[in-house]
């Protein structure tokens, strides 16, 4: 018979421990996001637990377990909500707040994850970590799994046959590592957000609770190896928290390790006798695992208004920012999940009522009328309105088709630039989002000098014929597509193409296979074989160069200076040229003007906005990047009205 165990509200302790060190810059602990795995395998257990022990005794009720889930999670949450909004209002730009309201929309409706997937691009990007609501991603997926879990483990009782039942477990479990595997190789972005992903993480502790519901009179294990077991589990836990970071292909096969050294220390807490009880199951342990899931809540927020005020996370500001979450977690798991947890079963209607469908219709009413207006621009100076607009505009937003992964080109006129005269010559802009985010200076160059350009770029994918990429299955793909591409190309016989990739971009990520003299090698030959096959059929390559690469993400730094963020100065919006940054690279591509010189035209980013050893990531009171290493749209188009005015004249083309 499954019963309460301190341990493991202890381990839902290290659990959140981990996970708020990670968010306050601990740097030892780079892998605290296992946390939540460790999370999901807990829930995965004890729901399990909650379905087998009600459908052996007095029958299993959905109304009642829903019922309890609801009063259990959503007024906390709700709580942290409204407070995350109000100070949102104080604070935010206008677009920053009406982000936060879809967010909170989507996470009240337990979407937040697919709105963080489809908005932010991925867990570990600059402009998620500045995002109040991150952090409701798992709670959606958490709520989807409770939508699906204990239906599946009704219909799973329903088997009568026992090696049917553990077969079924079985291969569910193997399907959904398998698919987690897959969509991390594919998609890493979606994997981390999203259910399927994550579903062996709960089914492991389904499947842990099977067992020991199952076989908990005959399960008998020596004091020894229970401690054993449970030292080597929860070392391996601790282990991956200080190796796993951002760039371990997460969660794929690697999450398998946490959620069974989760695993491990559960089923070693059998043994009443096994030292996980006195260490786990200590005091302070238990409490914070009690506060876990408002502390949960309430770290994040916190953290990420303290970041965007400017103040830097030394020591004395993480510590006073965990003592801060551990102080609203107790008020909050004091007054309001408490409270509601015990009430009787007529006051949680209207407590769901009150906590539930009335701030729904709230937050639905404010985000109807955040679409008429921008959430009082009026608190902020007109520079710092358009400059935030500038920031967040991109070039490919309401033209999907033509910056697509998919192998069929859309020639429509919503994938063209520049002029809209039928007679004017003609081009095509391909590449990757580095040839994506010049759509705005391709389009003013195109529309001062009478050319009409199609785009056709694809993420991850430069105009680079034959290359070899090692990057999440995009190989073969990037192939098919350039290679279809070039056959639309030679097709339609365009006067100009337009050459754009993050060349320097490629040296740095895994993308390409090699050395970093062998990926400058690649690229420089294979660029070089796409312009002579252009040249060969009378078309001409404008290559547009490299935009010069932040070190950090200083994107938003000319808004903040605006808005007044301590610690940010105009003079450190700037970012270092591409000689500093990818020397070899700009020599190799000097080398190529040399060698086609008269031939092709090459556009360089760096002379528009860059003054000897500095580039200002703003001109005229717009941000020019949206990111680490893209233009948004006005700064784009603006980049494109200083080439006109530098170089204004049609035999540059």
């Amino acid at each position: 018979m499954l019963k309460y165990r301190a341990d493991i509200d202890g381990l839902r302790a290290i659990a959140v421990l981990i996970v708020l060190f990670f968010h306050l810059d601990f740097s030892l602990f780079k892998g605290g996001f296992v946390g939540v795995d460790v999370f999901f395998t807990i829930s995965g257990f004890l729901i399990t637990g909650i379905v087998l022990k009600e459908s052996k005794t007095n029958g299993f009720s959905f109304l009642r377990f829903y019922s309890r889930r609801a009063t259990r999670l959503i007024p906390a949450y709700l709580v942290v909500l409204l407070f995350t909004i109000v100070v949102g209002f104080i604070f935010l730009t206008p677009l920053a707040l009406k982000e936060l309201l879809q967010s909170g929309i989507s996470s009240t409706f337990f979407a937040s994850n697919f709105y963080f997937l489809f908005t932010q691009g991925g867990y570990f990007s600059n402009a998620a970590h500045e995002t109040p609501l991150l952090h409701t991603w798992s709670l959606s997926v958490e709520e989807q799994f409770y939508l699906v879990m204990p239906l599946a483990v009704v219909l799973w009782l329903k088997i009568r046959n026992t090696k049917l039942q553990n077969y079924v477990l079985v291969i569910c479990f193997i399907l959904t590592v398998l698919a987690s595997y897959l969509l991390t190789k594919l998609h890493q972005p979606a994997a981390y957000f999203l259910v399927i992903s994550r579903a062996h993480e709960f089914l492991l502790g389904s499947i842990l609770a099977v067992i020991i519901y199952k076989n908990s009179s005959s399960l008998k294990f020596s004091i020894t190896s229970s401690n054993f077991l449970f030292a080597i589990s929860l070392l391996t836990l601790l282990y991956t928290a200080l190796t796993f970071d951002a760039k371990s292909h997460f969660p794929g096969l690697l999450a398998v390790i946490p959620c069974l050294a989760t695993g491990g220390v559960i089923f070693s807490g059998i043994n009443e006798k096994c030292i996980s009880h006195r260490i786990l199951g200590n005091r302070l342990l238990v409490f914070i695992g009690l506060l876990s899931y408002s502390l949960y809540l309430w770290h994040w927020p916190l953290i990420t208004f303290f970041k965007l005020s400017g103040i830097e996370l030394d020591l004395k500001v993480q510590l006073s920012l965990l003592f801060l979450s551990l102080f609203f977690a107790y008020l909050s798991w004091r007054y309001v999940e408490k409270i509601v947890r015990y009430a009787k079963w007529s006051s949680k209607k209207r407590i769901a009522a009150a906590f539930y469908i009335l701030p729904c219709v709230a937050l639905g009413s404010l985000f109807f009328y955040s679409q008429k207006g921008e959430f009082y621009p009026e608190r902020f100076d007109k520079k710092i309105v358009a400059a935030e607009v500038a920031l967040k505009s991109k070039p490919e937003l309401g033209r999907e088709t033509c910056h697509t992964n998919d192998l069929a080109i859309d020639g429509s006129h919503k994938c063209q630039l520049g002029s809209s005269s039928v007679n004017s010559k003609k081009a095509i802009l391909w590449g990757d989002s580095h040839a994506s985010h010049f759509a705005g200076l391709v389009d003013v160059v195109g529309k001062g000098f009478d050319i009409q350009i199609t785009e056709v770029s694809r993420g991850n994918c430069p105009p680079l014929l034959k290359l070899y990429i090692n990057a999440q299955g995009a190989k073969i793909a990037c192939i098919e597509r350039n290679n279809t591409v070039l056959k639309y190309i030679l097709e339609r016989k365009p006067k100009y193409v337009f050459l754009g990739g993050a060349w320097g971009g490629y040296l740095l990520e895994d993308l390409l296979i090699g050395t970093q003299a062998e990926k400058l090698e690649i690229i420089i030959s294979s660029l070089t074989e796409t312009i002579n096959i252009l040249l060969e059929h009378n078309i001409k390559p404008i290559v547009l160069e490299m935009l010069p690469r932040q070190s950090k993400d200083a994107s938003a730094c000319y808004l903040k200076t605006k808005l007044g963020v301590r610690g940010v100065k105009l003079e450190d919006c700037t970012v270092s040229p591409l000689k500093e940054s990818f020397p070899e690279l700009v020599t190799r591509f000097n080398q190529l003007k040399g060698e086609f010189s008269g031939k092709i035209t090459f556009i360089t980013p760096e002379n528009l906005f860059c003054n000897d050893d500095k580039c200002k990531t703003y001109l005229d009171d717009t941000p020019l990047y949206r990111d680490i290493n893209h233009l948004n749209l006005k700064g784009s188009i603006i980049l494109g009205q200083q080439y006109i005015k530098k170089f204004g004249y049609l035999n540059k083309l």
